[in-house]
């Protein structure tokens, strides 16, 4: 009959469930802080199981934590502070209690010690607490700590019982010559007689420490050395035994994988912190880039926002229109007002008319009360209207009319109301030609045109993408409080050649969905979906580079001259229909 074992304590497993906790009503109950429900163990599947109640029981198998596990002969439980064994056979020998409580010890002081080290985060303080726990599971003198990092060795702890007066602050002085023969050969060591020893009988270090016993041995991490552990004894009386060895060597190796855990938590929030220190410098409010073509945005709308022109915006779907209406809003002197952004392609044609110019009581069937339209509610601030493309014609007729007159009347009233705002529309389609094809007013778009801003999509700007996606990848680990997480440098290849049809909402959905899914702290071209097939060739022709460098350049040329195309062509020193040739591919 299957049976647990705890201290000197037998739990026969006689039912098909049994729970476990401090609760009397639980069929095992124990004093081990644990919650009164803890653990449940039920047959099935020709099998025992264990699994824990909820996300705050935890429960441990061989010191792997589960939340559901089978159970064998002889493993290994560990609930709040007891420990059990699980027994498949009939009542063991009493020789077998014992080795099976012997076990039991280990495993308590090994959970101790893991439990101890957890409580500390940084790295600084996990070495000194590693290295205390070491000296007191070893009972040495005296021991020392050194971190191994790109071939470079550093003391970071050191505990010594023997000369408790005594200071060091070089490697060199600390046994030297067995710290560098752990680190080179990688395996861990044990030496009683170290004075009669042709290794280590010229050591001054020894020497003047009068070591007799000493151990060694390296802190490793799927085959990365992080470090040494190195205990010593002074007297003659005491020695290690290969029995400490193989104690140090376990807890060494639980020890490494805490650090290392700690380490990279460490690297990963140094490098958001230089990130985040390097983009301050590539901020304009809210916006981010480096490019020349962003540079000359930010230019442009220094400019309109110290005026109150209607601005038009054109660029792509996804590269950031409402944000720029924004930064625009914000550093006008309207940024006290309101800032109202209706999308005109997100509403139905038959509803879009009453958001904009709103509505009085009685004014159709439904409208029960009076809504206040968006123009109104822009009054003194900024009206954005994203997708101003997708306006039906006949409603074009009455913004037209609002923005002459600067006045609005909402349905169902003859009253008009006095309106103080600033138009700026954004748009991805091609509105110029669309007024030659009839399908949008000719005389609204040069009301809303008075400046056009166009913005470049997110595979033309350059390394821009890279910092952009650092930054959103950032924002959302803290949004969705996750650990830290950085992108490979194969990932950040892949985000440089991807042509970004989306543009950066294509960019942020991709990198939200892999702060979710991605239980991996270095996320992987697979982690944003993209397949080495998706990834373009970057190098241009010749041809297509100069023609590029062109583009850019005149429109860095007509910044410099505020737009004026004839002053433009002059500085050029080229004809005007250059200039205009230009313009036109510009639009395209």
């Amino acid at each position: 009959m299957p049976f647990l074992v705890y201290q000197d304590q037998v739990f026969k497993l006689t039912r098909s469930q049994s729970f476990i906790g401090s609760s009397e009503s639980c069929h095992m109950t124990l004093d081990a802080n644990l919650k009164p429900t803890h653990a449940l163990i039920e047959e099935g599947n020709g099998a025992f199981w264990i699994s824990a109640i909820n996300r705050l029981s935890e429960v441990y198998v061989n010191g792997k934590k589960v939340r559901r596990h089978p159970l064998r002969h002889q493993d290994q439980i560990m609930v709040g502070e007891a420990l059990l064994t699980y027994h498949l056979y009939s009542d063991p020998p009493q020789s077998q209690v014992t080795y099976t409580q012997e076990r039991l010890d280990a495993y308590q002081k090994l959970y101790e010690f893991s439990q101890k080290i957890a409580e500390h985060q940084h790295s600084d303080e996990l070495f000194e607490v590693i290295l205390e726990e070491i000296i007191h599971l070893t009972q040495a003198d005296q021991g020392l700590l050194v971190s191994v990092h790109n071939d470079e060795k550093r003391l970071r702890a050191i505990v010594d019982h023997f000369h408790p007066n005594e200071s060091y602050q070089d490697v060199t002085h600390l046994s030297e010559s067995i710290v560098n023969q752990v680190c080179a050969s990688r395996v861990p060591l044990l030496q009683n007689d170290l004075l009669n020893e042709d290794n280590f009988k010229d050591s001054e270090s020894i020497l003047e420490m009068g070591l007799c016993s000493v151990m060694c041995a390296p802190l490793i991490f799927k085959g990365e050395l992080l470090g040494v552990i190195y205990v010593g004894h002074h007297r003659p009386t005491l020695q290690f035994q290969p029995e400490d060895l193989k104690t140090l060597c376990i807890f060494s190796a639980q020890a490494a994988t805490l650090l290392k855990h700690a380490l990279t938590q460490e690297a990963l929030e140094d490098d958001n912190t230089r990130l985040r220190e390097e983009l301050e410098g590539y901020h304009f409010g809210a916006l981010i880039g480096a490019s020349t073509v962003m540079r000359e945005v930010f230019t442009q709308i220094e400019r309109v926002s110290r005026t109150d022109v209607s601005v038009l915006i054109t660029g792509e779907t996804g590269t950031g229109k409402e944000l720029i209406a924004r930064e625009i809003h914000h550093r006008s002197e309207r940024a006290s007002g309101p800032f109202v952004a209706i999308n005109c392609g997100a509403i139905p044609a038959t509803l879009i008319e009453s958001e904009l110019f709103g509505y009085r009581q009685g004014a159709f069937t439904g409208a029960l009360l009076d809504k206040q339209g968006s123009l109104e509610s822009a009054n003194g601030g900024t009206l954005f209207l994203d997708e101003i493309g997708e306006m039906p014609l006949e409603l074009q007729v009455r913004l037209l009319r609002v923005i002459e007159t600067r006045e609005v009347k909402p349905l169902g009233t003859h009253k008009s109301t006095p309106l103080d705002i600033r138009l700026i529309c954004a748009t991805n389609r091609k509105l110029f030609e669309e007024t030659e094809q009839g399908s949008f007013r000719k005389d609204l778009y040069y009301r809303i045109n008075v400046v056009d801003l166009q913005l470049p999509p997110l595979r033309d700007r350059g390394e821009d993408v890279v910092m952009i996606a650092k930054y959103i990848l950032d924002r959302y680990t803290e949004r969705f409080q996750q650990e830290s997480k950085k992108f490979s440098e194969e990932t950040l290849r892949g985000i440089l050649r991807y042509s970004w049809p989306g543009n950066i909402r294509e960019l942020e959905n991709r990198i939200a969905q892999a702060v979710v899914l991605s239980e991996s702290q270095s996320l992987n071209l697979s982690d944003l979906n993209l397949s080495p097939e998706m990834l373009g060739d970057t190098v241009l022709s010749l041809h297509e580079a100069r023609e590029r460098f062109t583009l850019d350049y005149i429109s860095h040329v007509l910044t410099l001259n505020s737009g004026n195309r004839s002053q433009a062509a002059r500085d050029l020193n080229v004809d005007p229909r250059t200039v205009f040739r230009y313009l036109e591919k510009m639009k395209v």
